[in-house]
């Protein structure tokens, strides 16, 4: 699809809303075609077998790309007509924008020289990244717990707990590798301090699901369900909770 719009673009000298427009039709064509031609007469065939096809004309594709002449194998460059700007900013947000992503590079480069720095910066902002994750965390269990006819207080509550036993499982465990490190060269004491290290990983998980089930007072099957899917959504939040921390912890070097 990429190649279409850029051959569209480039080499036909149509402007960028056509030539998208032009390469979702293209686009739409070949998966249709695709379907009708290549997979539907899979139809009944081992899931497997639809797998390996599709797999097969992924490859196939790309090499056929890598033949055409103007395409090939060399990275291109898509014109688009917002380059280094987003289009509903406006020109003083624009360069807002420009100027906080200049200082992230800036400071990016003097991370890399001083990684020490940037560690302690990212220490110094997580509390701040995790009380933003904390009313999010605490929605989240108001949706999965709706029929429950909790206040969101109490959910907040909850998700509070939750992050205060989790910091101090963290730093706990911390500090028992620290402990591991220092008396690596003794007889018998690392492997007590590996089987606390293991003891304590597996319990984490385990009291934050017994704590669910006694919170909220559901069943095992709908508690492990909603447990999991929890955590997966949890997981996720935590990603772009990491994410701001890092942005964060490079804008305030």
């Amino acid at each position: 699809g990429g190649f279409v719009g850029l051959t569209a673009m480039t080499v036909a000298g149509l402007p960028f809303w056509m030539a998208f427009l032009i390469t979702v039709v293209v686009m739409t064509l070949f998966g249709m075609g695709t379907e009708r031609l290549v997979l539907r007469p899979l139809l009944g065939q081992p899931a497997f077998t639809v797998v390996m096809v599709t797999i097969g004309i992924g490859y196939l594709a790309r090499g056929v790309v890598t033949m055409i002449p103007y395409w090939g194998t060399e990275t291109h460059t898509l014109p688009v007509p917002w380059k280094d700007e987003v289009f509903w900013l406006g020109e003083t947000g624009n360069a807002w924008l420009n100027d906080r992503v200049g200082m992230l590079v800036a400071n990016s480069i003097e991370a890399n020289k001083h990684p020490a720095k940037f560690v302690a910066a990212m220490f110094s902002v997580a509390p701040q990244a995790l009380l933003m994750i904390l009313p999010v965390f605490a929605l989240l269990l108001k949706i999965f717990f709706v029929f429950k006819r909790r206040l969101y207080m109490e959910h907040l509550i909850v998700a509070l707990h939750s992050h205060s036993f989790l910091c101090l499982s963290i730093l706990l465990l911390v500090l028992l590798n620290q402990i591991a490190g220092w008396t690596a060269e003794w007889p018998v004491l690392p492997g007590l301090v590996g089987l606390l290290i293991f003891v304590v990983s597996c319990w984490i998980p385990l009291y934050l699901l017994v704590a669910q089930k006694r919170i909220y007072g559901q069943g095992w099957p709908m508690t492990l369900l909603k447990y999991f899917c929890i955590g997966i959504v949890y997981t996720v939040l935590l990603s772009f909770g990491l994410i701001l921390n890092l942005l964060w912890a490079l804008a305030s070097l």
